[in-house]
């Protein structure tokens, strides 16, 4: 039997949910149904009791099959809030996490404490969250976005036209820093699963998102360390690098990146758990 109403409709589906070993089933179907109806999900829940009809129940089963095979939401959706904006997300670019938020608050205090001018580049740009959020919150600087795939490029230029800074967020194809100049701030959002982990994944993760986004090699680390080779070369003298890490790689990276920069100031700025979550490296 077909529910009748937006809040039979919730219920049935928080239960399927959660049977399938999905987190947060309630909210999960409140998303799923508001975007079924076109409506954002304030809206839903101020029409608990109102009837569905046939045309919105199919969509909603349709979105509802999708997430049932742990496809994730933020692709079901095709969007993602991140550092207070709407942000276009699809396959072929890593979903952005809200710990990733902590590389944006980094740039923007380089950006209060040097201004005016301040050369920035986003290295693995993804879906270009990074420098996107930090050029609709500083208006005066530009950023340079650069990526190794050209299909997250294209996604992060919509996501820059769509908020309105595409004329600020300058977009390369780029391995790392190969080819590239001097900057005063260098941030890096890059591959660091160990391989080994990868099997131990959750499915939205291991299923969905491009494992060459998340894994960094054996260790984990081996991409990071190879941007912090790099480096010297393309870090401006009291220039910051800021990289973001996993919890548990701290000590080696901070290891690494003193052999590189042996006089900078090195520390790891932890994430609001207190889990290592930033390498920071100040030339």
């Amino acid at each position: 039997m077909r529910p009748r109403t937006v809040a039979e409709a919730i219920a049935r589906a928080a239960e399927r949910l959660s049977a399938a070993g999905i987190d947060d089933a309630h909210l999960e179907a409140e998303v799923l149904l508001a975007h079924a109806m076109r409506i954002d999900r304030t809206h839903l829940l101020a029409h608990l009791h109102d009837p569905l009809v046939p045309a919105t129940i199919e969509s909603f089963e349709d979105l509802l099959s999708r997430r049932l095979v742990h496809e994730p939401l933020a692709y079901i959706t095709g969007h993602r809030e991140f550092y207070g904006l709407d942000m276009i997300c699809e396959p072929g670019a890593l979903i952005p996490r809200p710990e990733t938020e902590l590389l944006v608050e980094i740039a923007l205090e380089e950006i209060q404490r040097r201004r005016p001018a301040i050369r920035i580049v986003d290295v693995g740009t993804g879906t270009g969250v990074i420098a996107v959020s930090i050029a609709a919150s500083a208006p005066e600087v530009r950023v340079l976005a650069v990526d190794a795939s050209e299909q997250a490029l294209a996604l992060a230029g919509r996501n820059a036209s769509r908020l309105g800074v595409a004329d600020r967020v300058e977009l390369r194809r780029s391995d790392l820093l190969d080819g590239l100049g001097e900057f005063d701030v260098v941030l890096a959002n890059l591959p660091y699963v160990r391989e080994d982990d990868w099997q131990w994944i959750e499915p939205e993760i291991q299923q969905w998102e491009p494992r060459e986004a998340l894994v960094g090699g054996v260790r984990g680390t081996e991409v990071i360390e190879r941007l912090l080779g790099q480096a010297p070369g393309h870090l401006a003298a009291g220039g910051l690098l800021a990289a973001e890490i996993g919890d548990a790689q701290g000590s080696t990276l901070a290891g690494s990146a003193r052999t590189h920069f042996p006089e900078a100031e090195i520390r790891v700025r932890t994430d609001l758990a207190g889990l290592d979550r930033v390498l920071v490296v100040r030339n």
